[in-house]
């Protein structure tokens, strides 16, 4: 119901704007639109210098309004607020710029201005995460827990999301550098658990120890089966012969003799499920393991409908005929999706 009012609204504010020269959407303070009016005449060539003078001053507004309202969260000791007036910074730019290109260059040293004062920020976004990533990083070669070197790889992983290239020559060597200290090597299962980002085999010849002895404990598969069924009971009549009808005349005639018959067909579903128990058996080699010992329980399910006539089967509506499941099949079918969930689980925990 709010959303009819408001789209009113809106094309109100449009055709009062349009209605608008540059100068007096200036003076209204609406420089948003003071900008779209100057440079829209600019590109059509009417009043270009006085329309650029409009444009600059309405581009200054913007500037320093953006400034001005983004100040404390700038000051905010919180990275989060910082990557809010980032955004906020980014869509003005946006403005700035399409304006900027529609005058053919009239707000350049504005548009300038308003990207060094984001690349400002930018750089302080990146800087936050690349010096949280050193300090990680020192910490790890300190104390020689790995954990610190994955901690080191995430931060510098932020810093080169939000631009750190642009900053620091070394950011890959950075990354690659807390990635290799913070592997995890294993001996164990590793057909099984084959490798991933932290934590891989033990290389051959390797000439460092493991930090993990892992094994894989497959449990065998269990079924159970369930059942539910209904019933439903159907009738219909039958011709069993003909007999002869005289009537008063004495005119002959024949008429079919009927016979009720029923039918009861039941409809019964079959659940069989199988379940497993899969333990993981981790050994901590080095107080580095990641890995953590633990057992868990899978299961699948598939459902088969069975249908048996008791009765005449004559009386069912033709469609209905008997059928019947093969446990055997279901079995079978439900053992190997079994083996496919649980190494699904396992390639998740790994």
């Amino acid at each position: 119901m709010k959303v009819i009012p408001f789209i009113l609204v809106m094309i109100m504010v449009l055709l009062v704007s349009s209605c608008f020269t540059p100068e007096q959407a200036l003076e209204k303070k609406w420089y948003k639109t003071a900008i779209r009016l100057s440079a829209k005449q600019i590109k059509q060539g009417k009043d270009v210098e006085r329309n650029k003078r409009i444009l600059q001053t309405a581009a200054d507004h913007i500037i320093y309004n953006e400034i001005k309202s983004k100040k404390a969260l700038v000051n905010s000791p919180k990275v989060k607020d910082w990557i809010k007036v980032q955004d906020s910074y980014y869509r003005v730019l946006e403005d700035l710029g399409k304006a900027n290109i529609l005058s053919n260059g009239a707000i350049l040293t504005e548009y300038d201005e308003m990207c060094s004062i984001k690349k400002e920020l930018d750089f302080k976004i990146v800087e936050y995460y690349y010096q949280r990533g050193e300090k990680m990083l020192r910490k790890f070669y300190t104390e020689g827990q790995k954990s610190f070197a994955r901690s080191a790889y995430y931060e510098f992983a932020k810093a080169l999301k939000h631009g750190a290239k642009l900053y620091y020559n070394n950011i890959d060597a950075m990354m690659e550098e807390s990635h290799k200290n913070g592997t995890v090597y294993y001996i164990g299962d590793t057909h099984i658990v084959g490798s991933s980002f932290f934590l891989k085999p033990l290389p051959r010849n390797a000439d460092f120890e493991p930090d993990c002895d892992i094994d894989i404990d497959f449990g065998s598969h269990s079924f159970s089966t369930s059942t539910t069924s209904s019933s439903r009971d159907y009738t219909d009549e039958v011709i069993v012969g003909r007999e002869e009808v005289k009537d008063t005349s004495g005119n002959i005639s024949y008429k079919n003799i009927y016979e009720e018959i029923k039918a009861t067909v039941t409809t019964i579903t079959i659940t069989v499920t199988a379940s497993t128990w899969t333990s993981i058996n981790s050994r901590d080699l080095s107080g580095q393991c990641t890995v953590s010992s633990e057992s868990f329980h899978t299961s699948v399910s598939e459902d088969c409908e069975e249908i048996e006539i008791s009765g005449d089967s004559r009386a069912v509506p033709a469609g209905i005929t008997e059928k019947s499941c093969s446990r055997f099949s279901m079995e079978s079918n439900l053992s190997s999706d079994l083996d496919r969930k649980v190494d699904s689980k396992l390639y998740w925990k790994f």
